[in-house]
């Protein structure tokens, strides 16, 4: 059964490769699950396609969230515990939920658009919230407007809950 699943995966990954080693804070990844990259994923994810994906697309990653948290309180790391994920639904904070807006463009139009998105996730009760400074993608370093750009979001950055640089660039 599920519960059994997941408490196998906490108890023998979680608390003998990671807690171990003191590791306390984690990158959850593409929680949706990444349904678009992956259109044949999202069904097995969500109890072999019994459920909708619309329907717990969006409760997938803060129960993801939650369950990281139960594992972390179970070895009494809890209160050190942060779960940064592209993706939460409310409440997440109550289990050490943090969240970054998603790999994003690097233009302005996208650097205002992350000064709303941080406001309004802010209003929903969620405060540990970042942006990819810069933005993910898209970035020419050799452009001028572009290291106006990163100097702007670079200000942004500081006033951020968290302070995260995380970009790509194609050579």
């Amino acid at each position: 059964n599920r519960s059994s699943d997941r408490k196998m995966m906490m108890d023998n990954v979680l608390q003998h490769y990671f807690f171990a080693d003191g590791i306390q804070v984690w990158w959850l990844d593409c929680p949706e699950p990444c349904s678009r990259s992956c259109p044949n994923g999202a069904p097995f994810f969500y109890n072999s396609g019994m459920y909708p994906e619309n329907m717990v697309g969006s409760m997938f990653p803060s129960m993801l969230i939650q369950a990281t948290y139960e594992a972390m309180a179970s070895v009494n790391l809890s209160h050190e515990a942060v779960m940064l994920s592209r993706s939460a639904w409310a409440g997440a904070q109550r289990h050490g939920g943090a969240v970054w807006s998603g790999d994003i463009a690097s233009t302005f139009d996208s650097l205002a658009q992350q000064i709303r998105a941080g406001l309004n996730i802010a209003m929903s009760g969620i405060y540990y919230w970042t942006t990819d400074i810069g933005g993910y993608h898209g970035g020419d370093l050799t452009d001028p407007e572009f290291e106006e750009l990163i100097v702007r979001w670079f200000q942004f950055g500081a006033f951020c809950p968290l302070f995260r640089l995380h970009g790509f660039v194609m050579q």
